[in-house]
């Protein structure tokens, strides 16, 4: 207490005496062991320099085999490159080379690992590396409709004849991306599976490839009620209008002319069972879909992001990357080794009355089976 006194004194003795000399400055101002050091040398320290492993990308990811590339990136060298050709004319130059970028937003997507031990990996401290990946996620969502997109009219035909429900084109649904307690709005981000969440609802045809998505809706909001106000729910009637075909979804979804879902089981006749077969059979895309895109891309499988404004970024990027490595890639084996059904199939207590048109459509297309 003597030592801040003593200090004050001398901080209003240099206030009041413009000729205070500077050994007085020295004496009262800096009262630290390296006063010294910081006034007479003039040395200030400045950014901490990187001490970990360099030149990982030059001297070591291009002696990967095409296997461990893969194994490691997520997708093959041929992907890559064509990514990597893409990314260049999305993303404007910058000290930090377009590769370097890439390579590490696909190891860290691909991963559940920090930002010091991604940061450590490719030679940068944990902030750069942090700032490289949100950079590169909005980057890729500024363009999603590069990978994203609906089907043409044209293309419907064709699509749809991959479904065993006449007249499909596509599958909806959602699953839940575990992420951190949030800071405000806790129960709105707590699921019924009493963890917190975001939602991303999505649709795909059989080739697991996502035609549109929509994320960053709460975890506890019903899928009926985050179908709606997204962009599908709102355009869906536009895009099929003058044509026979729909989407199917389960039982969370609104009964309608464009989007059919399985009748209840009580009281249902076979031929209603059949068609409830038949429609869980083709539903089962979205959830390989969901599958591969958690698989393959294991940091949805749990976001620590406090900014909740900057998940959707991440997830829909992930979406880029399912879609486009299957472009390129394909499917294989790999990609299935999770659970298919980690979401329940159940209507989660929504109580409705189906709308006839919805009811007419659905016994018209359930008596041609």
């Amino acid at each position: 207490m003597a030592d801040v006194t003593a200090m004050l004194v001398g901080v209003l003795e240099v206030i009041n005496d413009d000729d205070i000399e500077l050994d007085l400055i020295d004496e009262y101002a800096y009262p630290i062991a390296d006063r010294n050091l910081v006034i007479n040398q003039r040395i200030r320290l400045g950014p901490t320099p990187f001490v970990g492993i360099t030149n990982y990308v030059q001297a070591t990811v291009w002696r990967y085999s095409n296997d461990a590339f893969k194994r490691h990136f997520r997708m093959s060298r041929d992907a890559y490159v064509r990514l990597l050709h893409r990314f260049t004319h999305y993303s404007p130059f910058s000290t930090v080379s377009h590769n370097v970028k890439l390579l590490l937003f696909l190891w860290t997507i691909g991963n559940q690992e920090s930002f010091r031990t991604v940061g450590d990996r490719f030679g940068m401290l944990p902030g750069d590396a942090h700032f490289i990946f949100l950079a590169t996620c909005k980057v890729i969502m500024d363009h999603a409709t590069d990978f994203i997109c609906w089907p043409n009219r044209d293309e419907y035909n064709a699509i749809s004849e991959n479904f065993q429900l006449p007249y499909t084109i596509g599958v909806v649904d959602g699953t839940l991306i575990r992420i951190v307690q949030p800071m405000e709005h806790f129960a709105a981000y707590t699921c019924r599976k009493k963890f917190c969440a975001v939602t991303l609802q999505a649709t795909c045809t059989t080739t697991l490839k996502f035609t549109s998505v929509s994320t960053g809706w709460p975890g506890s909001m019903h899928d009926a009620r985050i179908f709606a106000n997204s962009e599908l729910g709102q355009t869906l009637q536009e895009r099929l209008a003058g044509t026979d075909y729909h989407i199917i979804g389960d039982l969370a979804y609104p009964l309608s002319e464009r989007l059919l879902k399985s009748y209840r089981r009580a009281g249902a006749n076979e031929e209603q069972k059949l068609f409830n077969r038949t429609l869980n059979c083709d539903r089962s895309s979205i959830e390989r879909a969901f599958a591969r895109l958690k698989g393959k891309f294991r940091r949805l499988k749990f976001l620590y992001m406090r900014r909740l404004d900057l998940i959707p970024s991440v997830i829909i990027a992930a979406c880029c990357l399912h879609n486009f490595s299957i472009e390129v890639d394909g499917l294989d084996d790999e990609d299935f080794a999770v659970d298919i059904n980690e979401e329940e199939d159940d209507d989660h207590g929504l109580d409705e009355r189906e709308p006839l048109v919805g009811q007419i459509k659905r016994n018209r297309i359930a008596s041609m089976l």
